[in-house]
């Protein structure tokens, strides 16, 4: 009863790749993100965890919308956002997710 209660657990975690050292929060468009790496350590409200390619859709609609953001006010000379934050909401909408890098 009390896991069917729980709302999601989240935390997605970046693995590197075999040419990787290691990954920290991007700063520019052309900064690797991770998302081909990405594994979410999210269980659902059932208890199970979800596939660890489910959350990656949201990941890179979020990494998307970072970089417009960056590339608008790069044009317009405006001060350029901070890293990536890493922070999206979950596929099933129920809770946000954290990206884990190394410099946070």
């Amino acid at each position: 009863m009390l896991l069917k209660d729980l709302v999601n657990i989240v935390m997605a975690t970046v693995t590197l790749g075999n040419h990787q050292t290691g990954l920290n929060k991007p700063t520019r468009p052309s900064d690797p993100n991770g998302i081909a790496h990405s594994v979410s350590n999210i269980t659902g409200t059932d208890g199970l965890r979800t596939t660890t390619k489910s959350e990656r859709h949201a990941f890179k609609a979020d990494w998307a919308a970072f970089v417009l953001d960056w590339k608008t006010k790069y044009i317009a000379g405006d001060s350029l956002p901070a890293a990536y934050n890493g922070t999206f909401t979950s596929v099933d909408g129920s809770s946000s997710v954290n990206v884990d890098y190394a410099d946070e």
